[in-house]
């Protein structure tokens, strides 16, 4: 009997993967562990093929015998995720489909019933299950035996297999195979997002969920905290230095370590390596004594979780800090000139008139804190999902996934309130910026999206030579000396030729629809005449959205395309086109071309290719 052939599948999250990702660990872990144990395995990064999904699975699929597909990613990837398995399904309906990741973990059921396509679902971390599950259908054994599953049992039915406990000793699991998912391709074009745009980006991880439990976060690796020795880490660390030209280390942990004397035993070791390297920290345990150390060591970027302003949400989101604290820690960071980004997230559901706009108030008070306002998202597996599921706001949690995991209203405000703060935090993010006075913009891309900039800093006057800016992605772009940060102001020249290519796809279409109303966008809306035509459509898949408007302008949910058979949609976010993309192949087929907003900065755009 010939043995299985497994294909490991890396979702495609960009449609150009030299304009960077973020480099998925998941897979290429599961994919260590099954080729140490010996089974055929096979894998493919979708991020660096072109052509169509189908096209290239099928060439994989009938070329290498494939018997298993697996695959995975988070419940934002959901689009994504379904299409893999299920034109795998269309290419070999024997085929057995494997999702593993925190789409299934955070709610199995839903998620099967969501993908369909799926056989089986792995609930937890994936490098045990995978091999167990390898070696029952090598053995003709029965697989749903195995922990830590979910399988269909029927055509509506699931069933799900006795938990698997977290792997105790993580130094146990093999290095990710970066290899096998071709990282020597993506460390090249891999930018950081820090605002540093420092290329050569290497994500690690040193940790394994988180022992704090906010309302708004899923731990995707089970609810134990547990670390890797120090020893093991370095030892990756040699390895990948000599294999790739990594200039960057990019800690991918959901906590980088409360242990002080870890921190500092880590930090004297990786000084050594003069390599500089961020992570994500709390504020509560962070002193200047450590943030020296931190420096000294090559910590050039710090990542804080900050959520809001006001010490009853706070409370709420039981993050365990004060304003006061975050006050005193982002105070001690700027005074060190140490690069840092943090971001309010509006929405708890002790969330209030009073207390947004206490939040709000702070940050306009400190916009020398390059702070991201945004909205909450209760995204499956956290607390506030199991809130709004049982207080009936998320009432088809199928749908719910299927459509992205829209923003919902968990808040103590009503829709209407809340449409208002959302309305103000657009306003303040456009108006109340911190800018370059003098820059220059060169080396403009427009079918890839990015260019750089040159300026000098305002509060240390160096020099900057920022590369590959993805245009109207949101950035702030940091001083490499000191540490500032400052907002981008685009050139007149690109919402010039916006306009006039808007107007003209608008003659050659009839009726167009802009999709995803980001904070870049608006900003646009607010210079222009020709998007507040009749013909002209704005979507967003958030409820709280639909209830608001832009200077007047109404905003649709997605089904506007069919009622009004719209030929055209323009995504703003380059980020959101693979799932956009296959939202409209799905449900909206009145649509025949879609664009990227920033194609029409291009003044030789030509409107009748598309």
């Amino acid at each position: 009997m010939r043995r299985p052939n497994f294909l490991l599948v890396m979702p495609r999250f960009v449609a150009n993967g030299d304009l960077g990702y973020f480099f998925p660990l998941g897979l290429p872990y599961v994919s260590a562990s099954m080729k140490k144990a010996g089974f055929h395995v096979r894998t493919l990064n979708l991020n660096h093929i072109e052509g169509s999904i189908y096209d290239i699975l099928q060439k994989n699929i009938l070329d290498y015998k494939i018997d298993v597909l697996l695959t995975g990613g988070l419940s934002p990837h959901y689009s994504i995720i379904r299409d893999i398995i299920e034109n795998a399904k269309k290419i070999k309906s024997s085929l057995l489909t494997l999702v593993g990741g925190g789409i299934i973990s955070s709610d199995p059921e839903t998620a099967m019933a969501a993908l369909e396509y799926a056989d089986y679902g792995v609930i937890g971390e994936g490098e045990v299950t995978c091999c167990e599950f390898a070696s029952a259908l090598e053995k003709g054994e029965d697989a749903t035996k195995i922990g830590g599953v979910i399988y269909k049992n029927g055509d509506k039915t699931y069933t799900i297999t006795k938990p698997r406990k977290e792997i105790e000793d993580i130094d146990t699991i093999p290095w990710p195979d970066y290899e096998g998912f071709n990282f020597e391709k993506a460390v090249y074009g891999n930018p950081s997002t820090n605002g540093l745009n420092i290329t050569g980006v290497l994500h690690m991880l040193l940790s394994r969920s988180c022992p704090f439990n906010c309302t708004f976060c899923f731990h995707t690796m089970g609810r134990k905290y547990r670390q890797r020795s120090l020893d093991d880490f370095f030892a990756e660390l040699d390895l990948m230095l000599q294999k790739y030209p990594v200039k960057y280390l990019s800690f991918i942990d959901d906590l980088f370590s409360s242990d002080v004397r870890r921190i500092k035993e880590f930090c004297h070791r990786v000084k050594d390596y003069k390599i500089n390297w961020e992570a994500c920290f709390r504020v509560d345990n962070l002193n200047e004594e450590m943030l020296h150390l931190l420096k000294n060591s090559g910590c050039n970027f710090m990542t804080f979780g900050l959520e809001s302003a006001d010490n009853r949400v706070l409370k709420s989101m039981k993050k365990g800090i004060t304003i006061e604290k975050i006050e005193e820690t982002l105070k001690l960071a700027y005074a060190n000139s140490m690069h840092f980004m943090g971001a309010f997230i509006f929405g708890d559901k002790e969330e209030t008139v009073e207390t947004a706009t206490n939040t709000i108030s702070w940050w306009q008070k400190h916009l020398e804190y390059p702070i991201v306002l945004s909205r909450i998202i209760s995204y499956p597996g956290t607390a506030l999902y199991k809130y709004a599921c049982e207080k009936g706001i998320i009432k088809d949690k199928i749908k719910f996934l299927k459509e992205g995991c829209p923003h919902v209203n968990v808040s103590k405000m009503t829709d209407e309130e809340f449409a208002e703060i959302l309305k103000k935090i657009t306003d303040v993010s456009i108006d109340k910026v911190r800018t370059l006075e003098k820059y220059e913009f060169y080396n403009i891309d427009y079918k890839k999206g990015t260019f750089d900039v040159k300026g000098n800093c305002k509060k240390c006057f160096a020099l900057n030579d920022w590369k590959n800016i993805q245009i109207f992605r949101p950035n702030f772009l940091g001083c490499i000396s000191c540490g500032e940060s400052y907002s981008i102001v685009y050139p007149a020249e690109f919402y010039e030729n916006i306009e006039h290519n808007l107007s003209s796809l608008l003659s050659e279409y009839g009726k167009l629809a802009i999709w995803c109303m980001s904070v870049p966008f608006q900003g646009i809306v607010k210079r222009s005449r020709i998007i507040f035509s009749e013909n002209i459509y704005l979507i967003d898949i958030s409820r709280i959205s639909q209830n608001s408007n832009f200077n007047g302008k109404n905003i649709f949910p997605p089904n506007i395309l069919n009622m009004e058979s719209i030929p055209l949609v323009i995504c703003t976010l380059p980020s959101y086109q693979s799932t956009i993309e296959k939202r409209i192949e799905a449900d909206h087929k009145s649509v025949r071309k879609l664009i990227q907003l920033h194609e029409l900065c291009d003044p030789s755009f030509n409107h009748s290719k598309g």
